[in-house]
């Protein structure tokens, strides 16, 4: 058997070594993090999207023109439910917000996009409420912001903050 280096050099590259793989370790994990804190607020965002929906569409059928207030409001319901979305996303993953609610409004995006595959031509520009494609692809983009938002928002505060209360 060959002798052991001992020198200075290379235990600096046995510890750079482990030190990188520690770090891979823990980007894995706090990826795995971000994802399960995405997944678990999906449902939790589709339950308060539809009850949103269901609030919209008592107000708008309760005015004597609901088509003129079918767009606002249903943009408006689309943008709050990314926005808790990315709130419940962010509290749930524990630090990381901004990525947490941006993963959720990827996952958002991903599913409305998919969803719409299932529909034919004339349903598909009856759910975009005729909005050019370029305007769709906007909005897509304004539900990922908006649930990275979300997360930036929901995210915890700052460690001053935290001991100020403490006594």
């Amino acid at each position: 058997r060959a002798p052991r280096p001992q020198g200075t050099k290379h235990r600096q590259a046995i510890a750079a070594s482990y030190t990188s793989a520690k770090e891979d370790a823990s980007a894995e994990a706090g990826f795995a993090r971000v994802l399960s804190s995405a997944l678990f607020a999906l449902p939790v965002t589709a339950v308060v999207g539809l009850i949103l929906l269901l609030i919209v569409t008592a107000v708008a059928y309760a005015d004597p023109d609901p088509d003129r207030l079918t767009a606002p409001l249903s943009l408006a319901a689309l943008g709050l439910t990314a926005l808790l979305g990315g709130l419940v996303a962010a509290r749930r993953g524990q630090g990381r917000s901004l990525l947490c609610g941006l993963t959720l409004g990827l996952l958002l995006t991903l599913l409305l996009l998919g969803s719409s595959l299932f529909f034919g031509e004339e349903q598909r520009n009856q759910l975009t409420l005729g909005f050019p494609a370029p305007a769709i692809w906007l909005l897509r983009g304004g539900v990922i912001l908006l649930s990275a938002l979300g997360g930036k928002l929901g995210g915890r505060r700052n460690s001053q903050n935290k001991h100020r209360h403490r006594r």
